[in-house]
């Protein structure tokens, strides 16, 4: 996809709520290595399909919960697909781990990637502020 998409958007922003299975980590390959997303909040949802087992696996061997888990390998996706980005010559980014404890949902926790041009230093704010 292109830029031209989004005809006159300054800011084009990805927006995943309680993405299930893989679908999570697709919208991180989105919108790490797409060109016309500048930034992603992701709520990541239940365990599904074989990633979700590995979690599973992995939470049950460290006695943690599998949300907690999820969401720390979620955000080691993330890392890793901004690495890469960045070793090919593309946007900077910045990932971010929230907790929103007025969430009723025991899922209450958001992955932000923030991006800008390789050219440019990054912005004086994050894109999400810690709730309080």
């Amino acid at each position: 996809m292109r830029r031209q998409l989004c005809t006159g958007a300054s800011y084009v922003v990805a927006v995943g709520m309680h993405l299930c299975g893989a679908l999570s980590p697709r919208l991180i390959d989105l919108a790490v290595a797409g060109g016309m997303i500048d930034a992603m909040a992701l709520c990541p949802c239940c365990l599904k399909g074989a990633h979700g087992k590995a979690v599973a696996r992995s939470a049950a061997e460290r006695s943690v919960e599998p949300y907690a888990v999820l969401v720390e390998t979620l955000q080691a996706i993330c890392e890793r697909e901004i690495e890469a980005a960045a070793a090919g010559g593309g946007a900077r980014s910045r990932v971010g781990v929230w907790t929103d404890r007025e969430m009723l949902s025991p899922k209450n926790r958001y992955i932000t990637v923030q991006k800008w041009a390789a050219d440019k230093a990054a912005p004086d704010v994050a894109l999400c502020q810690a709730c309080a």
